[in-house]
């Protein structure tokens, strides 16, 4: 690894703890707002070894939240804009991006298939996020997972705790009903806000360019307000969670 790139993060962390964090295998489902800044954080924290994982494409709209959103990226697809952010981060990073829909019927074969030592979760939609979580949690692997970011002003409010604690947050709800159907019981690591989020709009009030760049899979869902700033603090929030997950702190 670089000396100098991340010479004040070893300060920070101590020589054990960025080896530990460099060589951790990590991967990132969902590569939203929260999703792209908690894969840049990890990177600019010393992570070398990420799988970024999303099925969809950068759109006008992304502009406000996505960090790999812009003029240069638009129509391309999220995970690759994301692992060439990274790389331009440091170029000695081994970065692997996949541009898969995952759902029940591959996600325990996806996440086996990586050895991975820690899943990041910050998909925003209901079954793919149940579906992760639940084979994450059958399989052993270590997860943490970002409930709703959507739709919230206030970053005091935002806060980490187990999946089975969360309020105020209708995602985390239906999240707990899938999981629980499905047997799942176990504590999960989620980063969430108290703050009772605005109303959604319906779908057709989202930017008209967006709808020839997505993705074909995936339900016509009410568009959430958003702002870039309360992501970026779910973000934070599970980097910290990662690293006391992968022992760093």
């Amino acid at each position: 690894m670089n000396n100098e790139r991340f010479s004040r993060t070893r300060a920070l962390l101590g020589e054990q703890g960025m080896a530990r964090l460099c060589e951790a295998r990590i991967a990132v489902f969902g590569l939203g707002g929260v999703g792209t800044c908690t894969s840049e954080f990890l990177a600019r924290s010393g992570a070398s070894r990420l799988w970024l994982f999303d099925f969809d494409r950068i759109t006008p709209s992304s502009c406000n939240r996505l960090l790999t959103a812009g003029s240069g990226t638009m129509g391309m697809e999220k995970a690759a804009a994301m692992r060439a952010r990274i790389i331009d981060i440091n170029p000695q990073a081994q970065v692997t991006a996949e541009p898969l829909f995952l759902g029940p019927e591959n996600a325990a074969e996806i996440l086996a298939r990586g050895s991975f030592d820690l899943i990041v979760d910050a998909i925003d939609s209901l079954n793919p996020k149940t579906s992760l979580l639940e084979a994450a949690v059958r399989g052993g692997h270590r997860v943490i997972s970002s409930m709703g970011a959507a739709a919230r002003t206030d970053p005091s409010q935002v806060g980490t705790g187990s999946i089975w604690e969360t309020r105020n947050c209708p995602l985390a709800a239906k999240v707990r009903q899938g999981l629980r159907r499905r047997g799942i019981t176990s504590d999960i690591p989620v980063v969430f806000s108290r703050e009772h989020p605005a109303a959604p709009l319906p779908p057709d009030t989202d930017n008209a360019a967006d709808a020839g760049l997505r993705y074909p899979r995936g339900r016509v869902r009410n568009i959430q307000p958003s702002g870039a700033w309360i992501p970026a603090v779910f973000a934070a929030h599970l980097l910290h969670l990662a690293l006391k997950e992968l022992g760093v702190t």
